[in-house]
C-alpha cells in the first residue's frame, strides 16, 4: 500500500532581480544542487528555486524559494530561510558585466579558432524583446569579418525584398532597427541574395528534438564575408539546424551570432569552441536600472542594496 503523503508547502520571497542565469553552471547551479541536498532529507518532498522574470513589472517579481514536506510546516520553513540566505550569500556571483558588442568582437576574434558562438543576450524574442536590434551587426559590419554568421534577425520588409528580388541578385537594404528605439537604427547594406526559405525545420539537438519550427520567410544575405539570416517571425535561435537550413555549416565559421539568452547553449555547446554573451541596448538586457521600474517592491536589488537578511 503506498504511504499517504500530507503536502504542506512554504514560499519565501526575496527581494532580488536576477538575470539570466544557466542552471548546468554556476551559481544557478550551486544553488540547485543545494536544493538537492535538502530533497535527499527524511520528509523533504520538494525544493525548488525560481529565478523569477525580472523584465515584468509586477509586485511578486523577483526570486522565490518553494518548499514542500510531508507535513513538517517547521521543516519547510526552515528549508526555505536556509536556501534563501544561501542565495543571499552568492548575490555578487549573480551579478553578471557583460561585454558590449565591440568589446565581445575583439574577444571573439582573440580566440584561437571557431566557431565562436557570440549570444545578444539584450534582443532575446524568448524574453519579449523585438530580436531585430541592430548593436551587434552593425559592430560586426564594421570589422570586416571573414567566415561569420549571423542568425538571425527579424525584419519582415526585407525578407519580402529579398524574395521579390530572387537568389542571385544584389539588393539595397535597410535590415533591423524598425521596432523600437532600443534596437537602434537600421543596418543599411548591399547585400547578395543567396538563399531564401520559408523558414521550416525540425530541431535536432538536446533541447527540444522533434520540435518543428516555423520561422515564416526567411533569406540568407551576404554582405562581404559576413552571412546575415534574416526572418519573418520573432523567435530566438536554438541551435546551428537553422544555419543548415540555409546552408551554413557552422563549423566552418570564426564567429556565430545570434539572439538568444540561455536556450542556445544545448545546441551550439557541442560545437563551439567558446561561448561568449553581450549586452546592448534591447528588452532584454542585463542593466535593469535602464527600466521604469513602478510597481515592483522597493528596495530591490541590484536597483538598491539587499540589506540584512535573517
Amino acid at each position: 500500500m503506498m504511504p499517504i503523503l500530507r503536502p504542506v508547502t512554504r514560499l519565501a520571497q526575496l527581494p532580488m532581480l536576477v538575470q539570466a542565469a544557466a542552471t548546468n553552471i554556476h551559481p544557478a547551479k550551486t544553488i540547485n544542487d543545494y536544493c538537492a541536498e535538502w530533497e535527499s532529507g527524511p520528509g523533504v518532498l520538494d525544493v525548488t528555486f525560481f529565478h523569477g522574470f525580472p523584465y515584468t513589472d509586477t509586485p511578486d517579481v523577483g526570486v522565490t524559494v518553494v518548499v514542500t514536506t510531508d507535513g513538517d510546516e517547521a521543516l519547510a520553513e526552515r528549508a526555505a530561510r536556509d536556501v534563501s540566505r544561501r542565495i543571499v550569500e552568492l548575490t555578487d556571483d549573480f551579478r553578471q558585466s557583460l561585454p558590449t558588442p565591440e568589446e565581445v568582437v575583439r574577444e571573439a576574434l582573440a580566440i584561437e579558432g571557431g566557431p565562436v558562438v557570440i549570444a545578444e543576450t539584450s534582443d532575446n524574442a524568448g524574453g519579449g524583446a523585438a530580436a531585430d536590434g541592430t548593436h551587434l551587426l552593425k559592430v560586426m559590419l564594421a570589422a570586416d569579418l571573414d567566415a561569420a554568421a549571423f542568425g538571425f534577425i527579424y525584419d519582415v520588409e526585407t525578407v519580402e525584398q529579398a524574395h521579390a528580388a530572387g537568389v542571385g541578385a544584389t539588393i539595397q537594404a535597410r535590415i533591423g532597427g524598425k521596432t523600437d528605439a532600443l534596437g537602434g537604427t537600421p543596418a543599411e547594406v548591399t547585400a547578395y541574395v543567396k538563399c531564401l526559405s520559408d523558414g521550416e525545420f525540425v530541431l535536432q539537438g538536446a533541447l527540444a528534438a522533434g520540435m518543428k519550427i516555423e520561422l515564416g520567410k526567411t533569406a540568407r544575405l551576404v554582405v562581404g564575408g559576413l552571412d546575415i539570416i534574416v526572418g519573418s517571425s520573432r523567435q530566438q535561435t536554438y541551435e546551428p539546424e537553422l544555419f543548415l537550413l540555409h546552408g551554413i555549416d557552422v563549423s566552418r565559421c570564426k564567429i556565430v551570432a545570434l539572439k538568444s539568452s540561455q536556450h542556445f547553449r544545448a545546441g551550439f555547446e557541442p560545437v563551439a569552441v567558446a561561448i561568449l554573451r553581450c549586452d546592448s541596448p534591447g528588452a532584454t538586457t542585463n542593466d535593469f536600472s535602464l527600466f521604469p521600474y513602478e510597481r515592483i517592491r522597493r528596495p530591490m536589488w541590484p536597483l538598491e542594496g539587499l540589506g540584512s537578511r535573517d
